[in-house]
């Protein structure tokens, strides 16, 4: 990283303007404007001085420690990482906001620890804190850093939070601000990377999408006339097309982490069939509910998964994020205790189905 970006970024972390680090240096800002542009460097009577004033050493200023701090910053984040996406954001949000009392100017660990605090607030909903926190994080980002990724990160949580906030004129505004979805990076690194990658980057693409459509295609919008989009016998319809989806793109059943997305769908299903006392389509779907719960679970412990489906051959696909502690066994098992399915709990076949569940329910492990 040049100097003049080292010395922009600190003055930004400790909220200081260029005219403000000049009068405490006795400077013109033209000067400080000119190191932060990269056509002046700072006299070397001024370093020690500029070092005391943004909080870093001498070392830190030239870049000749860069490469450890970027070392341990991703260290730091890759620990903080291994703790949240097991559901346990307390701890990650603890070790993200100790890195960044010694790395203020870390852009990534704001962006994650930003993250962290959404996902708080979407487990308890009183947490308004959390919500508040997650937008302060994002506008920050918003305001000082410069790198894209990053930002766009954080304008995808920050329409979320302003969402949930009620603020839609704030959500809106953000959200016409991303790239659309057909000039997006991953949209035209696919068209562009060869080989390997390029491989690699398509399948990984086909599945993003694959999940869009589970998440927003059943999406059942309220309209202006306060009437549904969906009955709620059109939504098990329309789930059943992103089931059959999934059948046509997975034929060899091999579907990893989208037993994650299956078992969602059909834990919706089997709630609607028990809202009507279907004995025979609950039960079923239960049974559907638990398999893909313990299938999930299975694959949670398999480094080696390895797909088989055309579309995916070859693919290691082990790695998830779930962002709470209790597995999808046991997720599983909690909805049975529901009152909903009073009315079929007596039956061989629920036992049978709470039976399966019970033999894998637990805490997810740290992942490794």
């Amino acid at each position: 990283m040049e100097i003049g970006t080292v010395i922009r970024n600190r003055r930004r972390a400790k909220d200081m303007t260029q005219e403000e680090l000049a009068e405490v240096l006795n400077l013109s800002v033209s000067a400080v404007s000119q190191w932060e542009c990269g056509k002046n460097l700072p006299d070397l009577t001024i370093i020690p001085a500029l070092c005391r004033i943004l909080e870093i050493t001498s070392d830190e200023l030239l870049g000749m420690d860069q490469s450890r701090q970027e070392e341990e910053i991703s260290e730091i984040v890759e620990e903080a990482s291994s703790w949240g996406s097991r559901g346990y954001l307390e701890k990650e949000q603890e070790i993200l906001k100790d890195g960044l009392k010694r790395y203020p100017d870390s852009w990534l660990m704001m962006h994650q620890l930003m993250h962290c605090c959404y996902l708080r607030w979407t487990e308890n909903h009183d947490n308004t804190e959390s919500l508040d926190q997650a937008i302060r994080y994002g506008e920050k980002i918003l305001e000082k850093c410069t790198e894209d990724d990053t930002r766009q990160g954080a304008v995808q949580i920050l329409c979320y939070a302003y969402d949930q906030k009620g603020d839609k004129e704030r959500a809106e505004k953000l959200a016409w601000s991303a790239c659309s979805l057909y000039c997006c990076r991953d949209s035209l690194l696919t068209s562009i990377l060869e080989g390997k990658r390029g491989l690699d980057h398509n399948r990984w693409f086909i599945k993003s999408l694959l999940d869009l459509l589970v998440l927003d295609g059943a999406v059942n919008y309220t309209l202006e006339s306060g009437k549904k989009r969906f009955s709620d016998e059109e939504q098990v319809q329309v789930y059943q097309k992103m089931i059959d989806v999934f059948r046509i793109m997975f034929e060899e059943g091999d579907y990893g982490f989208y037993h994650l997305r299956l078992w969602d769908v059909h834990t919706y299903i089997a709630r609607y069939y028990a809202g009507r006392k279907d004995i025979e389509n609950t039960v079923t779907q239960l049974k559907t509910v638990a398999y893909h719960a313990v299938k999930f679970v299975e694959f949670s412990e398999n480094p080696d998964f390895t797909q088989t489906s055309l579309l995916f051959r070859g693919q290691n696909g082990y790695g998830f994020s779930v962002n709470k502690t209790d597995n999808t066994a046991a997720d599983s098992l909690k909805e049975l205790n529901h009152a909903r399915y009073d009315f079929i709990r007596d039956t061989p076949e629920f036992e049978e189905i709470r039976t399966a569940l019970e033999s894998r329910a637990g805490e997810w492990s740290k992942r490794p």
